[in-house]
């Protein structure tokens, strides 16, 4: 749960610094006219690795890449509801894919490349745990070194989609 003062920290360490990846997270939130930022790999220059986070005037989740930005929720995303949201990247081809409960919402080539940085990941805020704070829930939140398949991603969605109700 969180409040919009509270975050939490993954101290940095190299496998935290991955080229192919994928972030994975249940979130359910009270929108707030700001940005809600979900993981952040980020140390507030142009060196940033990733992050993934809700726009605050479009009220899309995007993901930022090792620099490029991707926006990727095209419905309509609505206050103290759960969501399934994924973003995948594969370095060797720049591919970004995006998943929203369980199914692919968007792909694209994002021209990025990866820029290594010492921060740790912050779950909750952005990187200096002041701003762009989320308000309301974060549920399995997970970083793997690797894109998941879509199939992987159907297959997680199916198994919290009766934990992440929205009853």
């Amino acid at each position: 749960n969180l409040d919009g003062n509270s975050w939490a920290e993954v101290h940095d360490n190299a496998s935290l610094d991955i080229g192919d990846f994928s972030l994975e997270a249940w979130v359910k939130f009270e929108k707030q006219g700001d940005y809600q930022v979900f993981f952040a790999k980020d140390d507030g220059s142009s060196d940033r690795s990733y992050e993934l986070f809700l726009h605050n005037t479009e009220d899309k989740f995007e993901a930022n890449i090792f620099g490029g930005t991707a926006a990727f929720a095209t419905q309509t995303i609505n206050d103290n509801q759960w969501y399934h949201v994924v973003a995948t990247f594969t370095d060797s081809t720049n591919a970004f894919v995006s998943y929203v409960d369980g199914a692919q919402n968007k792909s694209a080539t994002v021209s990025a490349s990866q820029n290594d940085t010492d921060a740790p990941v912050i779950i909750g805020a952005w990187y200096d745990k002041t701003s762009y704070l989320t308000h309301g829930q974060i549920a399995q939140p997970r970083i793997y070194n690797r894109a998941l398949t879509a199939e992987e991603v159907q297959r997680n969605y199916d198994a919290g989609k009766n934990i992440y109700t929205n009853d």
